[in-house]
């Protein structure tokens, strides 16, 4: 008996071929969102890191080449700094404004009629200021000048240290996801028995010869900053919401001493008089 040709396929064999191919697609879809999820992951880690980067390479060239840290306009020292480092590295030329009439000042550090007086030094003004709300880093770099001005009494002394803007250079943002900023300022104390070597590295609000001084002479014998930053992607997947379905926030942390090269040659051998001195003393 001759048997007729089939078409087609049977409801069953629909079915397992329909089965089949939801099972292979679901795989395919599972593996396909973990390789999105690995790779937004790893984007935002490198988005962060490159904030993190930012920070701390300018932070740190500007502050290997600062001569004195200034308190910060708005007395948050914790989370903002400003540093001065000189226009010139010839004294004569970064001098040159006190040799100006009608302010001549070569009589510095020495009283002019029982009045302070004043040393005026061509400098930049770098400053670093943190903003809690929308979790950036921002740069902002002046030139002006530094000015010294000494008190009137018996006892020479520098007690107020100020900076004259005369042209913002630059001013732009670092970082956009600084969760952490935080600064701390040490300073060397003068040792009694080997006065050619630095003391204790201590906290400079705690060194003795300068804990009756102002906050602006003790801020000025900064030798190095700790320097604690932490940058977190917490947008999108990664608020706070998300973080009960395992979805963990790119983060990173660095944490560093930063030193002022100039202020550690002063410190190895402040036996030599400078003009920028608090005591004025040769």
């Amino acid at each position: 008996m001759k048997r007729k040709n089939r078409f087609g396929v049977s409801l069953a064999e629909m079915l397992l071929f329909t089965g089949l191919a939801v099972l292979v697609s679901g795989v395919a879809v599972e593996f396909y969102v973990r390789g999105t999820g690995v790779t937004d992951a790893t984007q935002k880690a490198i988005l962060v890191q490159q904030d993190i980067r930012a920070v701390v390479e300018y932070f740190t060239r500007d502050m290997n080449a600062t001569y004195w840290v200034l308190e910060p306009p708005s007395g948050d020292r914790a989370h903002n700094v400003c540093l001065v480092k000189f226009a010139s590295a010839n004294s004569t030329e970064r001098l040159k404004e006190n040799l100006l009439e009608p302010a001549n000042r070569l009589d510095y550090p020495f009283f002019r009629d029982n009045q302070p007086v004043g040393n005026r030094i061509d400098a930049y003004l770098i400053s670093y200021t943190y903003d809690e709300n929308t979790h950036t880093v921002k740069r902002k770099e002046d030139k002006g000048l530094f000015i010294i001005a000494t008190n009137s009494s018996a006892i020479a002394h520098a007690i107020d240290y100020t900076f004259e803007v005369h042209e913002t250079l630059s001013d732009r943002v670092l970082g956009k996801n600084v969760k952490q900023f935080d600064l701390d300022y040490f300073g060397y104390e003068r040792s009694v028995n080997t006065s050619h070597l630095p003391g204790l590295l201590k906290n400079v609000f705690d060194l003795n010869e300068v804990e009756t001084l102002s906050d602006a002479v003790k801020m000025g014998r900064t030798a190095c900053i700790l320097l604690k930053v932490r940058a977190s992607y917490e947008e999108g997947v990664y608020s706070e919401k998300y973080k009960q379905r395992g979805h963990r926030a790119p983060e990173t942390e660095l944490v560093t001493k930063v030193w002022s090269n100039v202020r550690l040659r002063d410190e190895m051998y402040h036996e030599y008089w400078s003009s920028t001195d608090w005591n004025l003393q040769y």
